[in-house]
């Protein structure tokens, strides 16, 4: 019976998201959300008080540097720009004054600065274009939590999708370290991205930082360490080379905040298998502060090597899932049995939502970075 409710409630999304109904679906819920903020607030035992300012639009604040003097940026290079990410930190150093360059696979009709290249064929004809920008922030990479086909929704990994999922990532990277290197002037840093999912997904009471050198087991574990061993190649190349460890980013526009507001609102909300499992996440703001830290604050030069950019306040499955409940004043009593998103979901599933790790920043507040969004 609770297997059926589930799939009704993937049913639900997939109709959010496909019909114009979708963002007056999700207003309704912002609205719920602000509503119950005295409730939040009042709740001294809530690890995401901050987790109302995710569902409304913010303007990132441009300082994120504690330095008198942060160091000028004057032209970037990001690969993946049209992404979620990608695009806030585009609008986000443009209002600073920089010129972005952006690297896709497709260009805009409307679009001046954007540079083509199709890493699975190897080409990038325009990399001279880079000549001169003082950083190259590197986000391309196929979406690992989408599937394909009439199930796209379960995100189902199949072994074509697995193969996109590695390709796109370890073809880009190799191919923009080998770009770097026929450049006169190259950039001063390589921000390369990676994801928590280093640590692997089955150790549920290790608290990780950057000084934990192995990777763990796992499909998504072996791909980022091959993934940070690519584009660790530029630090021969005498380029400051940071891969910045990524937990869940929290936005309202997409993510799996996004997803789970109308599973939530609609009261069907529950933990994921034993609700153990750890969960690490970050607030897109923090991230795009974080990026702008790690390219103009003082201390941060002397950053290298793995980052994870995370809150400082990893929790586990059960509790972020009360958090939205609680945010959202929904009842969340309908747990989905380990056996059954083994089921719909695959692989995927068993890494991603039953699986999971606690990551600290432990590099960012050593150097003095302040999260916005911290508990």
């Amino acid at each position: 019976m609770k297997s059926s409710i589930f799939i009704g409630m993937i049913w639900l999304i997939h109709n959010f998201e496909i019909c114009n109904s979708y963002q007056s679906g999700r207003l309704l819920f912002q609205k719920q959300v602000i509503r119950s903020n005295t409730l939040v607030k009042a709740n001294s035992n809530n690890y995401f008080d901050g987790i109302l300012e995710f569902f409304s639009p913010k303007k990132v604040s441009t300082i994120a540097t504690s330095s008198k003097t942060p160091l000028k940026l004057r032209k970037i290079a990001i690969t993946g720009a049209s992404g979620l990410l990608g695009n806030e930190l585009s609008v986000f150093f443009k209002e600073k004054g920089v010129n972005v360059v952006q690297i896709s696979q497709s260009i805009p009709e409307d679009s001046t600065s954007t540079l083509r290249w199709l890493p699975s064929e190897g080409l990038f004809n325009e990399f001279s274009a880079l000549e001169g920008v003082d950083a190259v922030i590197h986000l391309a990479g196929e979406n690992v939590a989408s599937g394909e086909g009439l199930l796209a929704i379960l995100g189902r990994w199949t072994n074509a999708k697995k193969d996109r999922i590695v390709s796109s990532r370890l073809d880009s990277t190799k191919l923009l370290v080998e770009s770097i290197s026929k450049l006169k002037k190259k950039p001063k840093v390589l921000l390369s991205s990676s994801a928590v999912g280093f640590y692997g997904y089955q150790d549920a009471e290790t608290v990780f930082d950057e000084s934990s050198t192995d990777s763990g087991s796992g499909f998504l574990a072996g791909l980022c360490e091959q993934w940070e061993s690519e584009a660790l190649r530029a630090q021969s190349l005498g380029v400051r080379t940071v891969c910045l460890r990524f937990a869940p980013i929290f936005s309202s526009k997409a993510g799996i905040l996004a997803k789970l507001l109308p599973i939530f609102g609609l009261g069907v909300g529950g933990k994921l298998g034993s609700g153990s499992q750890g969960f690490s996440w970050v607030g897109i703001a923090d991230v795009v502060r974080a990026i702008d830290f790690l390219l103009t604050d003082e201390k941060a030069q002397a950053i290298k090597g793995p980052v994870n950019v995370c809150s400082p306040n990893p929790v586990n499955n059960e509790q972020f899932t009360a958090a939205m409940g609680r945010v959202l004043s929904r009842p969340v009593i309908l747990p989905v049995p380990e056996i059954a998103a083994k089921a719909i979901f695959g692989e995927m599933g068993q890494e991603m939502l039953l699986g999971g790790q606690k990551v600290l920043p432990s590099k960012l507040t050593a150097a003095g970075f302040q999260f916005e969004y911290a508990d």
